[in-house]
């Protein structure tokens, strides 16, 4: 028997206004409340889905919320250099705005916000100005804060 999706649990207690599964979803199935992010994956050679795929998606689910990669500063993650994220970030961003001007996108959540994170954050900055002429567009800003104990 297939496990049933997240949409139908009652997931009222926990206060989610949004929920992810680390992948783009034509037709997910969220919980009363709650809304999908999208989530595009980035790497030094690409980005997934493809433009054919994020299409379908895009006309599925108008004025979703997309992260554009997932710690894109982790090498356990999608590790990219400063350089390849503002240029993966400028493509996506345009071409979902121009299939769904009411999308928004987030930039990909750093591992944590410290002085060398942050460093990298700005050379994403940096990088995109350069090469573009002007400040990053971000809809949404995203960090990732994990304590651990030991």
């Amino acid at each position: 028997m297939p496990s049933p999706t997240l949409g139908h649990y009652d997931l009222s207690q926990l206060h989610a206004g949004w929920y992810l599964t680390w992948s783009a979803i034509q037709a997910p199935d969220p919980p009363r409340g709650s809304e999908f992010t999208q989530m595009i994956r980035v790497s030094e050679d690409a980005y997934s889905p493809g433009q054919d795929v994020l299409e379908v998606i895009l006309a599925s689910n108008p004025g979703s919320l997309w992260l554009t990669g997932n710690e894109p500063d982790c090498i356990w993650q999608d590790g990219v250099t400063p350089g390849r994220y503002a240029k993966v970030y400028h493509e996506l961003y345009y071409f979902l705005k121009q299939r769904d001007p009411t999308c928004r996108i987030a930039i990909g959540g750093v591992s944590q916000p410290t002085p060398l994170r942050l460093q990298y954050l700005d050379a994403i900055l940096n990088r995109y100005t350069k090469l573009y002429g002007e400040k990053i567009p971000v809809n949404v800003w995203n960090a990732h804060n994990l304590l651990a104990e030991g």
